[in-house]
């Protein structure tokens, strides 16, 4: 039996699922618009040529918050 993880921030649970994207995933700390950023983004995810990838991921339907692994 897999064990139920909860929300860290609600503590409520958390729905098992996966993130994908038709191009990549990208992480910034800026609040700049992206088309002036992406040179300074972190890729998260990289495109796929043939099909989207898609990694697992965790969602809180209550707080909006999606946990997911990269790399």
């Amino acid at each position: 039996m897999e064990e139920e993880l909860k929300c860290f921030q609600c503590k409520g649970e958390l729905v098992k699922g996966y993130v994908f994207a038709s191009h990549r995933v990208y992480w910034s700390e800026s609040e700049k618009p992206a088309f002036m950023d992406e040179r300074s983004a972190e890729i998260l995810i990289k495109m796929s040529v043939f099909k989207m990838r898609k990694v697992p991921a965790y969602r809180c339907e209550v707080c909006q918050l999606v946990t997911f692994s990269y790399g």
